[in-house]
């Protein structure tokens, strides 16, 4: 991949993830630190999203309510999911698992969600910090 396309595309989605947990902190009256996005996929490998407070799903999430608009006239989530299902996959086959059996945690540490940051876990153990680099790398 271009370097500088994959610098735009992790600026864009660290950017929705960012507006995600603050938007659904505010949504819910509840601190940043305290919701989570949750990507997963289907056995296929095709992405889906759950909201999440306090680690516990609450709610599955269009990729639309992710970025919180009726219509996605940019197309992000075509441009996203290939990297989304290819980082699910590659987890799977690096840990010798199903691919729902991944589980990637977008969360942020600070009430501005200045930054955030992606946990994965492999059947709910946690395996560690996934960078944006290795994302789309």
């Amino acid at each position: 991949m271009n370097e500088i396309v994959k610098n735009i595309a992790m600026s864009e989605t660290k950017s929705v993830f960012k507006k995600a947990l603050v938007n659904f902190a505010d949504k819910n009256e509840i601190d940043c630190k305290s919701n989570q996005l949750l990507i997963r996929s289907n056995k296929e490998g095709e992405p889906y999203y759950t909201y999440c407070i306090d680690f516990a799903e609450k709610k599955r999430i269009t990729f639309n309510e992710v970025l919180g608009v009726k219509v996605d006239f940019k197309n992000r989530e075509a441009i996203a999911s290939p990297f989304i299902t290819k980082t699910i996959s590659r987890l799977s086959e690096e840990h010798k698992c199903e691919n729902d059996d991944v589980k990637i945690y977008a969360c942020t540490f600070d009430e501005k969600a200045k930054d955030v940051f992606l946990f994965g876990y492999i059947k709910n153990q946690k395996i560690g910090q996934i960078s944006f680099d290795w994302l789309f790398s």
